[in-house]
């Protein structure tokens, strides 16, 4: 291993979305990382500029592996594209190249309906019960449901509004065939936030690529670990990375 190896969490998480995995894999030196705004990091997740001199900023100049998880993947492809020198794999996990299509009014009401419980007085731990079933599969344990539900619940508003709007702004379909390092695509088949066909689409279009799904929802690194870490364990192997 070059570089490190780093965990980008998911808009509802934070860096414990990967120590399950990291313990599976066998590799306490995975780097949980926390987004801006999340468990006392500084800063807000203020657009994708921000997130990638955040992320700059956060990783040695040697290449890195990369593990992102739904909006922590679309900032992995991110900064890869623009690092290619930085990044020597990708682990794209639940996440897609862009949010939604051209229609803006689709955008406006994702964040709208995303931001109603709040609007109404309500607060991150009244939400989380809710958001942790979400994006976590129906077979999930009860102590992935629990972890799940209290990252939620801890998330700060601000933050959490912030990222929202961040999230709709993600679009690098055009530049899939620019992705210098190999990466591995794995979906969830009941995955309704990144649906397994548009992460097929995904890696067909990427120069080198591994695709593997499991049964699973979106919150995959956290509902199936073990099968994620062998998944992960030999795309790093067979790679060398």
């Amino acid at each position: 291993m070059r570089g490190t190896i780093a965990g980008l969490h998911g808009i509802g998480a934070d860096g414990r979305t990967f120590h399950a995995l990291a313990s599976a894999m066998g590799r306490p030196d995975l780097r949980a990382m926390n987004l801006p705004g999340y468990a006392g990091e500084p800063g807000l997740p203020d657009g994708f500029d921000t997130l990638k001199q955040w992320l700059g900023r956060a990783l040695p100049e040697s290449p890195s592996v990369l593990i992102g998880h739904s909006i922590g993947g679309m900032l992995a492809l991110d900064f890869a594209l623009d690092h290619p020198d930085r990044v020597s794999g990708l682990v794209l996990v639940c996440t897609t190249p862009a949010f939604g299509g051209p229609d803006p009014s689709f955008k406006e009401a994702f964040v709208k309906a995303r931001m109603a419980g709040l609007d109404a007085g309500k607060t991150m731990a009244d939400l989380a019960p809710e958001m942790a079933k979400g994006y976590l599969g129906d077979g999930v344990s009860d102590a992935a449901l629990a972890l799940g539900t209290a990252m939620s619940a801890d998330i700060p508003e601000a933050t959490f509004r912030t990222v929202m709007n961040t999230l709709v702004t993600f679009n690098r379909r055009d530049a899939l065939g620019e992705v210098a390092c190999p990466c591995l695509i794995v979906a969830g088949s009941n995955d309704q936030n990144a649906p397994s066909k548009t992460m097929v689409k995904m890696a067909e279009r990427l120069p080198q690529s591994r695709y593997v799904e499991f049964d699973a929802g979106h919150g995959l690194p956290m509902e199936c670990p073990d099968a994620l870490a062998e998944a992960v364990n030999a795309f790093l192997h067979d790679f060398n990375l």
